[in-house]
């Protein structure tokens, strides 16, 4: 799992590190080293300053677990106010969360590449 930006970098230098991209259908977008990777947006973009970040997650993707508890509870809030002045706008606003969790159970399935 990658950021786009990585992904790019990646498909540029594929000959030069010999890996190979190829387009697929599904989850994964390409192979890469004859592995799947997963695009993610919200992974840090790819820079060349000397700054430290993440550049991608390589592991077992099966050994992730994702827990989210049945049901979901929803609000009632009646009346909104506006911030700036105090006084009613005239909405409704309906909030609603849920419970959602993921570990991994065996953290040596995966392992974290950094420019660090």
């Amino acid at each position: 799992m990658a950021s786009t930006t990585v992904a790019s970098q990646i498909r540029l230098n594929s000959r030069l590190y010999h890996a190979s991209a190829v387009p697929l259908q599904g989850v994964a977008s390409e192979i890469v080293n004859g592995k799947g990777l997963i695009e993610a947006p919200f992974f840090p973009v790819w820079t060349t300053t000397t700054g430290a970040s993440s550049r991608l997650v390589v592991g077992d993707w099966s050994q992730f677990e994702i827990a989210r508890r049945q049901g979901i509870n929803v609000e009632t809030i009646p009346m909104m106010f506006d911030q700036a002045t105090g006084r009613s706008n005239g909405t409704r606003a309906f909030p609603a969360y849920a419970r959602i969790g993921s570990d991994c159970p065996n953290p040596n399935a995966f392992r974290m590449q950094d420019d660090a």
